[in-house]
C-alpha cells in the first residue's frame, strides 16, 4: 500500500486493484514516515494505532453474484476488493464498509429476504462464507461457514432466512446447503460443470442453479427442509456427514448448448416460473444471439423464450411487475414476467471516453437507445442489474466499473437517480494537488485546485482528478454529474479494452 496525507486523512492505494480507500488515522497513532533512508517515528509510549475506513472509491464487482439489493431498505451492496460496500441511495451515503479478518477478495454476496443479514463469500485458499448482521448501527458477524476449497461463486438465502445455498467456483465444483445459524452443512453435491448463479423459489420448496449447458432444480420438501436423494437410486449418505442433495436437470431444448449466465425465480403471479438468460453462437449466421428463457418449475421445461437482439447477456433480475436483462453494449431491457412482452429499453450511460462535465451536460445525458450515438462510440457492457422491491429503482453495474441507479417509476420517462464512476483497471500512481489560496479569484488568474484534491493515473489510460470535499460547486470546481468526488477525467487515448467484455460467454 502507498499512503498520501491530505488534511488529516490518508489515501490508501492497493497496487493490484482498481479501488481507492479513504482512511482516517487519529493523531494519537504511531505512524512511520519514510524519508530517504531514515525512518522517523512520531509516537507515544503505549499509544494504539486507530485506523478507520471512511470511504471507498471504486468497485470490483463483475456480475450479479457480487451486486445485490436489500429487499427492504433498497441498499445496494457491492464488492471493492476485500471490502463490501453497502450504499444507501436515499441518503447518498456508504452506510456499512464490511471487511472480515481474512482480508480475502469478495467473490459473492446476497441479502436475506428480510434485509437483516448479508452473506459474503470469499475466493482463495479455504475461503469462508461470512454472514453479517445488519440490524444495528454497527454490523457484526453472525456466522462464519467453511466447506469450499477455492472460492464461492454465488449465494442465495431461503425465503424464511433459515437456510443458505452456496455454489463453489469452477475448480471447487461443490453445491452446499447450510443451516447457517447453527453453522451446519446439511447437504452437498458435486457439480460437473461451471455454475454461475443460484436462486431460491418464492415458496422455498426448491432452488435453481445455472451455468454452462446447465439449469438444475434442487428439490426440498413442502416445508423448505432438505430432501435427500433416495438411497434406492444408488445415492449414499456419508455416516454423520451431509445428505446428498436431490437435483434434476431442466429440459433446455434448442438452448441445450447455451451458457446460462444468471437465473432468477418468479414472484407473485409468476411464482411457478424460473427465468434464465443465455447466449449462444449460431453457426448458420456466424453471430451470437442472446435470449431470456422462461421455465415451468413443476415440469422443468422451457416454455417460452424471447430474443434480446444483443450480442451478449449477463444478468437477470425481477419483481412481480418486470423482468430486467443486462446485456452487452450498455443495453438493459425490461419485459413483463407473465407474458414476456417487451416493456422498454433503458437509456445508456455516456459512451466510453465521453464523460460529461458541467451543468449544461445534462441535456446530453443519457443517450436514448444509442440513436444519437456516433458510429465510432463504444459503450460499456451491462454486467449486473437489481430491481428494487417496489419496482421504482433499477441499479445497473457496467463493465467500466461504474454503476447507475435509474428511476423507472414512469417507464416512459426514465431518468438517472444516482451514478458512480471509477477506474476500470489497475491504479498506477496517486499524488496530491496543491491547493490555491483561499478567497475569491482575481480576474485572469489561473484557477487553482480546490482543497483536498488528488490525481490518479491508471492502466485504463485515464487520468482522473478527485476532490474529497462535499462542498457545493464553485468557479474552482465544476460538479461532475456522474460522480461527486470526480472533478475531471482525462482519456489518454481511445483504447477501451479494459472497460468492455469482448467474449459474451466469458
Amino acid at each position: 500500500f502507498f499512503f498520501q496525507h491530505i488534511k488529516g486523512c490518508w489515501l490508501c492505494r492497493r497496487i493490484s486493484g482498481c479501488t481507492m480507500f479513504n482512511v482516517n488515522i487519529s493523531s494519537s497513532s504511531s505512524v512511520g514516515i519514510k524519508t530517504g533512508t531514515k525512518k522517523k517515528k512520531v509516537a507515544k509510549k503505549g499509544a494504539k494505532t486507530k485506523v478507520a475506513l471512511e470511504r471507498v472509491i471504486g468497485c470490483t464487482a463483475s456480475s450479479n453474484s457480487v451486486f445485490a439489493c436489500n429487499p427492504v431498505s433498497g441498499d445496494i451492496a457491492y464488492a471493492a476488493g476485500c471490502v463490501v460496500v453497502v450504499y444507501n441511495p436515499k441518503r447518498n451515503k456508504q452506510v456499512y464498509l464490511l471487511n472480515s479478518k481474512s482480508n480475502k477478495p469478495v467473490s459473492s454476496l446476497c441479502f436475506a429476504l428480510k434485509g437483516t443479514h448479508l452473506a459474503v463469500g470469499e475466493s482463495g485458499h479455504q475461503p469462508s462464507i461470512v454472514v453479517w448482521d445488519l440490524q444495528g448501527k454497527t454490523a457484526s458477524i453472525a456466522s462464519e461457514l467453511k466447506a469450499h476449497s477455492f472460492g464461492v461463486a454465488s449465494l442465495a438465502f431461503s425465503p424464511n432466512t433459515k437456510y443458505l445455498a452456496s455454489v463453489g467456483l469452477q475448480h471447487d465444483g461443490t453445491m452446499n446447503f447450510w443451516d447457517w445459524k447453527a453453522g451446519l452443512l446439511l447437504g452437498s453435491n458435486k457439480l460437473t460443470t461451471k455454475v454461475c448463479s443460484v436462486a431460491f423459489s418464492d415458496d422455498g420448496t426448491f432452488f435453481v442453479t445455472a451455468g454452462l449447458r446447465h439449469v438444475k432444480f434442487w428439490l426440498l420438501d413442502s416445508s423448505g427442509n432438505i430432501r435427500a436423494v433416495d438411497k434406492a437410486a444408488g445415492a449414499k449418505k456419508a455416516v454423520g456427514g451431509p445428505a446428498l442433495l436431490d437435483g434434476k436437470m431442466g429440459l433446455l431444448g434448442v438452448h441445450k448448448d447455451g451458457t446460462f449466465s444468471d437465473v432468477a425465480c418468479g414472484r407473485g403471479s409468476s411464482r411457478n416460473c424460473v427465468f434464465a438468460v443465455t447466449s449462444k453462437f449460431e453457426p448458420s449466421v456466424k453471430e451470437t444471439h442472446s435470449f431470456l428463457c422462461q421455465f415451468n418449475s413443476q415440469t422443468r421445461t422451457m416454455e417460452k423464450w424471447v430474443n434480446l437482439k444483443t450480442v451478449g447477456v449477463h444478468a437477470v433480475s425481477l419483481t412481480d411487475k418486470s423482468v430486467c436483462c443486462a446485456c452487452s453494449d450498455g443495453i438493459v431491457r425490461l419485459f413483463d414476467p407473465a407474458t414476456l412482452e417487451y416493456q422498454t429499453t433503458l437509456p445508456r450511460p455516456p459512451a466510453l471516453g465521453r464523460e460529461f462535465l458541467g451543468t449544461d451536460s445534462i441535456t446530453s445525458l443519457p443517450i436514448p437507445h444509442g440513436a444519437n450515438a456516433a458510429a465510432s462510440d463504444q459503450f460499456a457492457d451491462a454486467l449486473g442489474c437489481r430491481l428494487s422491491i417496489d419496482n421504482t429503482k433499477l441499479a445497473v453495474l457496467y463493465s467500466d466499473r461504474s454503476f447507475f441507479i435509474w428511476d423507472i417509476k414512469n417507464l416512459k420517462k426514465i431518468g438517472k437517480y444516482r451514478s458512480f464512476q471509477a477506474h476500470s483497471a489497475c491504479i498506477w500512481d496517486i499524488d496530491v494537488c496543491k491547493a490555491g489560496p483561499a478567497g475569491p479569484l482575481t480576474p485572469g488568474a489561473e484557477v487553482p485546485f480546490p482543497p483536498n484534491t488528488f490525481v490518479t493515473c491508471s492502466a485504463d489510460n485515464t487520468i482522473r482528478f478527485w476532490t474529497l470535499d462535499d462542498e457545493a460547486p464553485t468557479e474552482r470546481r465544476r460538479r461532475n454529474l456522474l460522480r461527486r468526488e470526480l472533478s475531471r477525467p482525462i482519456s489518454h487515448r481511445a483504447d477501451f479494452s479494459t472497460m468492455n467484455i469482448k467474449d459474451a460467454a466469458d
